[in-house]
């Protein structure tokens, strides 16, 4: 009975080893078309390993041979991994013997740089585009070539919103022409220069100073100036920003520039003047094409507030959306200053507080008239006679005398679904709310409609028996027959 068990046993043990054996050659028998696949599909970069070679040479049904890309030496050349090239016109073939002609007019990235053991020549591989490579290319075949943009960089297009990168540059007659991949899966191609929008991540930090963060904004702006347009990305997060020295330092913008924050928030310590000088005697002359959105600016001093102002003489087309400004509007100044500004649209901003240091006064008494209407977005005129600018822009623009010699007024503004509004904290009023308009001067054409006025400062001190114009939450003189309705008053 004993030897039947153990009979019985051997039995099994020798069926479990066949069957091991079996799932072991099965599994390799799939390990073997997996690296198959594998050889065929990359059979221009691939090669293996030196240590596998002699056990190779069953499996390839003769003596393994090293692949000429085995043979290069990994090395420094003329050129290095993720510069940009091009082939040169008298390239014709790879080291390995692959014709180069469908190649030129392409632009590619460098990936790798080897060198050939038996000719001691250096060779590359370039990376055309996602899904295109090529091996064993020749230094002596390629140039560095410049474009505006790069293969891999991030951009956007121009007439619509989203995140693209550029996937394949070509050379044509007329110049070089992009091919780029929207996040959205969308492929265009045939694209110039002046379709494309540059990207840039300002590099703030929020252990920077004030001083180093506005150098970093400045930077920036321009750096803009290379490209028809451009995205300045703000990273999340809370920058100080501001000067307690603002004659000295401050902010210069420049057109053709979006500033997008991204849930940023700027603290203001001191005063933060950012202007846009004008660049000629037309209207047109001045900061264009300006956008700006998704920015919280903040004071630093909450119960006192600081100083943020956007001052520009002459330009057009802007578009200020979505942005939020809190106890920023100093006493007697403004947050956007417009001097002959042309179709500007301000939609959706909101804006907290004005002068707290009147919060408490209940009569006007010897003070200028001036600091209590002192609107949020003023609609002034440039001009050298009027004194629009308090002095700021003619502390700071050498050709100011020349380019503002002709009165330019303010013209084809929008303002809509703004909020103008008293600032608290824990219940307690901190700051009432905001005026706009312009109180110096004629204005043009003006769409003002949809907007909130709630608790306005000037409303505390209207009398109204004989109410005073510039103490409206809207107010403002024009010949032009103008939309104002719709807005809403608390």
């Amino acid at each position: 009975m004993k030897e039947s068990r153990r009979e019985i046993q051997k039995a099994r043990r020798e069926r479990a080893k066949k069957r091991d054996r079996v799932i072991l050659l099965s599994l390799l028998g799939l390990l073997t078309t997996i690296v198959l696949a594998f050889i065929i599909t990359e059979r221009e970069s691939f090669s293996f390993p030196k240590w596998t070679l002699p056990k190779l040479n069953w499996f390839l049904g003769g003596e393994a041979k090293e692949s000429s890309e085995q043979q290069e030496e990994q090395v420094s050349g003329l050129y290095a991994p993720g510069q940009q090239v091009g082939l040169k016109a008298s390239a014709s073939q790879t080291a390995n013997g692959k014709s180069l002609e469908a190649f030129k007019n392409r632009l590619a990235l460098i990936t790798k740089v080897g060198k050939e053991k038996k000719s001691g020549r250096l060779i590359y591989q370039l990376q055309f585009s996602d899904d295109q490579k090529l091996s064993q290319v020749y230094e002596e075949d390629l140039e560095v070539v410049e474009t505006t943009f790069t293969l891999g960089q991030e951009v956007e297009l121009l007439d619509r919103d989203g995140a693209a990168r550029v996937t394949q540059i070509s050379q044509e007659p007329s110049g070089f022409v992009y091919q780029i991949l929207l996040e959205t899966g969308e492929v265009f191609e045939e694209l110039t220069d002046s379709q494309l929008a540059f990207v840039y991540d300002i590099p703030l930090q929020e252990s920077y100073s004030p001083a180093e963060n506005n150098r970093l904004i400045q930077e920036a702006i321009d750096l803009s100036q290379d490209y028809t347009f451009s995205v300045l990305r703000f990273p999340k997060g809370r920058f100080k920003i501001g000067s307690h020295t603002p004659d000295q330092e401050y902010i210069i913008l420049r057109s053709n520039i979006e500033l997008r924050g991204q849930e940023t928030t700027l603290e203001v310590n001191g005063s933060a003047r950012w202007y846009g000088l004008a660049t000629g005697q037309t209207a047109f002359d001045g900061l264009s094409y300006f956008l700006m959105n998704g920015l919280h600016v903040e004071a630093n001093d909450l119960e006192k507030g600081n100083q943020f102002i956007i001052m520009a003489n002459h330009g057009h087309s802007w578009q200020i959306k979505n942005n939020r400004f809190t106890q920023v509007h100093q006493m007697s100044s403004h947050v956007f200053d417009l001097g002959g500004i042309q179709y500007a649209t301000f939609e959706d901003n909101v804006f907290e507080g004005y002068a707290p240091e009147l919060t408490t006064v209940t009569e006007f008494g010897d003070r200028n008239l001036h600091n209590f209407y002192a609107e949020a977005i003023q609609l002034d005129e440039s001009s050298v006679q009027t004194g629009w600018d308090g002095g700021f822009m003619t502390a700071i623009d050498p050709n100011y005398q020349w380019s503002s010699i002709t009165p330019i007024m303010s013209s084809h503004i929008t303002i809509t679904r703004n909020q103008f509004l008293p600032y608290s904290h824990e219940g307690k009023l901190i700051a009432y709310g905001a005026t706009i308009g312009q109180h110096s001067s004629l204005v043009g054409q003006v769409s003002i409609t949809h907007n909130t006025f709630k608790e306005t400062l000037t409303k505390r001190f209207q009398d109204p028996k004989n109410p005073n114009w510039v103490l409206e939450p809207i107010h403002l003189n024009s010949t032009q027959n103008n939309e104002i309705r719709d807005n809403v008053f608390d």
